[in-house]
């Protein structure tokens, strides 16, 4: 059974201020295949302020800066398609070849389509004898 209690956070596994923990069932066997910390107010507090520092750089980074990163993040995603497939398949249940096919593909087609969009993309244009800027403005929770 996988260990996954602790989160990611600002680029290191860090310890939950929760104790509270769930057991993931996998639903083709209804066995346990991991055990995973439910987070708290303090843990989205501690996520969010990590988000607020990478912002402050992220925001004033280059269109080529992006690209790099997101084909960095596509390149890491393709190494690790078959340990997202088998993760997948446990969690939702499905078999080995549905999470290849279907959501392991569809993953990487969201970052590739983004990079696509990125590489034509324009931030700063006029439109109606305005300049329009489109820049990040802060950090969200999805």
């Amino acid at each position: 059974m996988l260990d996954k209690k602790n989160f990611y956070i600002n680029g290191q596994r860090v310890k939950p201020n929760s104790s509270e923990e769930i057991k993931v069932i996998d639903p083709a066997t209804e066995e346990n295949c991991a055990v995973i910390t439910l987070g708290n107010k303090a843990d989205v507090d501690q996520a969010v302020s990590a988000a607020k520092d990478a912002y402050k750089s992220w925001a004033f980074s280059s269109k080529e800066e992006r690209i790099e990163l997101i084909e960095n993040i596509i390149s890491e995603y393709e190494k690790r398609s078959e340990e997202l497939a088998k993760t997948i398949s446990e969690e939702m249940g499905a078999p080995l070849w549905l999470s290849n096919v279907a959501q392991v593909t569809s993953g990487l087609s969201h970052f590739k389509d983004t990079l696509e969009v990125l590489k034509t993309f324009e931030f700063e244009g006029t439109e109606n004898n305005y300049l329009v800027r489109k820049e990040p403005i802060g950090v969200i929770g999805m």
